[in-house]
């Protein structure tokens, strides 16, 4: 969990939630006080230790969170004004169970919710679901979170406990004919589906492709921003040269996927996206290429 929270700011959310799990052992006497102390201590370390980061450089020890969250606030009226204020709600509302069922491939997420359903211990699926409905209802009501399919993946990990004893209950009282049978399908429906997403979206340039790229199991750009960055690199001499780039920002974070995939040294790459970008280029010289993307 200290992992997580040194990874992604999330993870600052699921730390403290996740000591709600040790109450019960706490109670039942399975588990001594210290040890959980001890717990709670190591998955503060690494929040504290990058406020304390944030506190020293901007004077804010909360710095980074603010900027996610005004960032999200931005994106997220910028996304309701495009699609219509309901209409960007329900795509809020129904955006983390969209992606758990692709995430995890519909077998598995149907034994998950099987298992759930019979009340299979609840305390990883409600550790689950917590920060789910909080982003959800922050992005529908208050246009203060615009969903990334990347924030489903804690979720959907929380979740896989509970595939196996869901697909004990849905082969239960059957006939090993139709449990193999079932058990077939489902094998093969999850391997195919994380392989048709490859497929689908690796050097793919359709609106299609683009839709699933996000959870698509390989990493990948759209063909027009992998040959952008390509062209950008040889403008600039990526390797050896000095050339500096400015790259425009966008509202579906292209900009941040084509800064990245542009292998040149941070100072070269201007990123309009950064705090305080917009004052600092009245300070410094033009740059040697600028990349302007739409929206």
């Amino acid at each position: 969990m200290a992992c997580a929270c040194a990874v992604r700011y999330d993870g600052w959310l699921y730390a403290p939630l996740s000591w709600l799990l040790l109450a019960g052992p706490l109670r039942a006497g399975k588990l001594r006080l210290r040890p959980a102390l001890a717990y709670v201590a190591g998955t503060l370390i690494v929040p504290a230790f990058l406020m304390w980061g944030n506190w020293r450089d901007m004077g804010d020890a909360l710095y980074l969170v603010h900027y996610i969250d005004a960032d999200h606030m931005r994106n997220a009226a910028h996304a309701s004004a495009v699609l219509g204020r309901q209409l960007y709600a329900v795509y809020c509302l129904l955006f983390w169970p969209a992606n758990l069922l692709v995430d995890l491939s519909p077998p598995i997420f149907v034994a998950i919710g099987v298992a759930i359903w019979k009340r299979n211990r609840l305390d990883l699926a409600l550790l689950a679901a917590i920060p789910a409905a909080l982003f959800s209802f922050r992005g529908a009501f208050l246009l203060q979170f615009h969903p990334l399919a990347r924030f489903t993946i804690p979720t959907a990990v929380l979740l896989l406990p509970y595939a196996g004893r869901g697909f004990e209950l849905l082969l239960e009282g059957r006939t090993r004919i139709t449990q193999r049978a079932l058990a077939a399908c489902a094998l093969v429906l999850a391997l195919g589906f994380p392989a048709y997403l490859a497929w689908r979206t690796v050097g793919r340039a359709d609106s299609w492709a683009d839709t699933l790229r996000p959870v698509s199991p390989v990493s990948n750009l759209p063909p027009d921003l992998e040959a952008g960055a390509k062209a950008l690199e040889v403008a600039i001499g990526a390797g050896g040269g000095s050339g500096t780039v400015l790259v425009d920002e966008s509202p579906g974070y292209e900009d941040i996927a084509l800064a990245f995939y542009v292998h040149a040294p941070f100072e070269r790459v201007w990123e309009l996206r950064r705090p305080g970008m917009d004052v600092e280029l009245t300070r410094r010289p033009s740059p040697d290429a600028i990349a302007e993307l739409p929206g």
